[in-house]
């Protein structure tokens, strides 16, 4: 009589799967307002429904070309969608715990170049310089990096002031710390979606969006309040001190002291 409800763990699997995956299609839809745009699709797919079931051959004939070459316009129109979902999908902690534990990685960065990106950035706490710097960890970056300019310097104290000085030509925007080596600057960066904290301004939104989308670590310090924050997963630190900064990188580094 119950035969319907004799349910294996797999067809429970299933289920789970495609009731996750739908949450998070719905979600990710929601936040990016493009609803409206799945509406019209949905539109065009009930008009072409009743076309073909009212024999309206031409328009039928018409909307099924169309819906044949339609997933080609869908990549077109939704590639930065596309491409921050599976950014978001490749760094989540599943995946990333996956990467650290099958690779045992290595990062290529020294606890002295981590003092001198410290010393650096409580230095611009003092004389009221804004500064966005970016660590990247096991994702790749490259494809923020072009964003801005490829400088491949050395990390030192004095180049991180120089490149956020004031009137320096590369002060707006990120750098990008990569294998020990200061990667780029002047980056554009991905803002957060999600609601924050009044005070926190646009370089807040882009340390925040980085690291939402990628297992980034930020430091970002306000021109306004001279304040540093730590940003690792979308959540946000404040650093009273160098040696507070320091614990904090030495832990995500895998620095052993």
């Amino acid at each position: 009589m119950f035969d319907f409800l004799d349910f294996s763990f797999f067809d429970i699997l299933d289920i789970l799967i495609v009731s996750v995956s739908l949450l998070y299609v719905y979600e990710y839809v929601r936040q990016r307002n493009i609803v409206r745009i799945f509406l019209g699709i949905g539109f065009l797919l009930g008009f072409w429904y009743v076309a073909v079931s009212m024999n309206m051959e031409m328009t039928g004939s018409v909307m099924s070309k169309f819906f044949e070459i339609g997933y080609i316009f869908f990549v077109i129109v939704f590639q930065k969608e596309i491409r921050d979902g599976l950014l978001k999908i490749g760094s989540t902690r599943l995946f990333r715990r996956s990467i650290l534990n099958s690779s045992n990685t290595k990062y290529k960065i020294t606890e002295k170049q981590l003092m001198n990106i410290a010393r650096a950035a409580f230095s611009f706490t003092r004389t009221g310089e804004g500064a966005l710097i970016v660590l990247e960890r096991t994702v790749n970056l490259d494809i923020f990096c072009s964003s801005g300019e490829i400088i491949d310097s050395l990390i030192t104290e004095e180049m991180v002031k120089n490149i956020f000085f004031k009137n320096a030509p590369m002060h707006d925007g990120a750098i990008i710390i990569r294998d020990g080596r200061i990667k780029a600057a002047k980056v554009v960066l991905p803002y957060t979606r999600e609601d924050i904290n009044a005070q926190f301004g646009m370089r807040h939104r882009a340390a925040i969006g980085i690291t939402e989308k990628t297992d980034a670590i930020s430091i970002v310090v306000s021109e306004e309040t001279r304040q540093l924050k730590y940003v690792s997963e979308g959540q946000v630190i404040s650093c009273k001190d160098k040696d507070e900064l320091l614990r904090l990188l030495y832990v995500d580094f895998q620095i052993q002291l």
